[in-house]
């Protein structure tokens, strides 16, 4: 079995785009199932890797560096969604890094981000009494994603305001948009490797984390919020 199975979702529910008239219901089924594979590999797979390093980034305190991994996770979902609607996703002026207008497409086909509310976890729910819980609608989180990963933000181009509830977020929207392809682990040849990559992608990630696993107090693992100021006023006055 492959470490990312898709069989358990039924992938006879992926959309072709292509002709198969002529081709047994056999034929037709096996070529889903490759195209499935092509997502896992290209998408899915992808994706975990990145979300360990947003992951990392967001409990580091490198806020800035966050969002960049975070924007690719999200990315490479939203893709893998929309290809097993039968959705091209090519045109780089439509799509590229644009994961509101993906989001938006994706709820022609797709209910999962429309019936998504980000609510914290109750060992979050500190955050939201606090202030420091941000809006509950996944679109207005994946705008600023968009705008802070922008890969013109690599030289700090418009700034980024970063909160721990940016990484709690992610996780709510990785397991939404993930779990709907694949049910396999994360990152399922690396997950028990190591006691680090382990709390990178278990620590407060109550979608993941197995029951056995013991998370530290929230104020003990995150990092606290803070902004980092754009750069543009000193690119304006020189």
């Amino acid at each position: 079995m492959l470490d990312y199975d898709t069989r358990n979702l039924g992938y006879r529910r992926l959309k072709l785009n292509v002709d198969t008239e002529g081709y047994s219901r056999e034929e037709r089924n096996e070529f889903k199932r490759n195209i499935n594979n092509i997502i896992v590999d290209t998408f899915i797979k992808p994706s975990d890797s990145d979300y360990l390093i947003a992951r990392f980034c967001g409990l580091n305190s490198l806020r800035r560096a966050f969002f960049w991994p975070a924007l690719q996770t999200i990315e490479k979902l939203l893709k893998a969604n929309l290809l097993f609607h039968g959705v091209p996703v090519k045109d780089n002026k439509k799509y590229g890094h644009k994961i509101v207008n993906m989001a938006n497409k994706l709820k022609d086909f797709d209910s999962v981000l429309s019936n998504l509310k980000l609510t914290p976890h109750k060992s979050h729910i500190e955050l939201k009494s606090s202030n420091l819980w941000k809006s509950e609608n996944p679109i207005d989180f994946l705008k600023e994603i968009e705008d802070w990963g922008d890969p013109n933000n690599r030289y700090n181009l418009f700034g980024i305001e970063f909160e721990p509830s940016s990484i709690f977020m992610l996780d709510q929207i990785v397991f939404a948009l993930r779990s709907n392809i694949v049910k396999a682990k994360l990152l399922p040849k690396l997950e028990d490797k190591t006691e680090s990559i382990r709390y990178y992608l278990y620590e407060q990630n109550f979608r993941y984390a197995p029951a056995s696993y013991k998370h530290q107090s929230m104020y003990n693992a995150i990092c606290g919020g803070g902004s980092v100021p754009t750069i543009m006023p000193i690119l304006n006055s020189a």
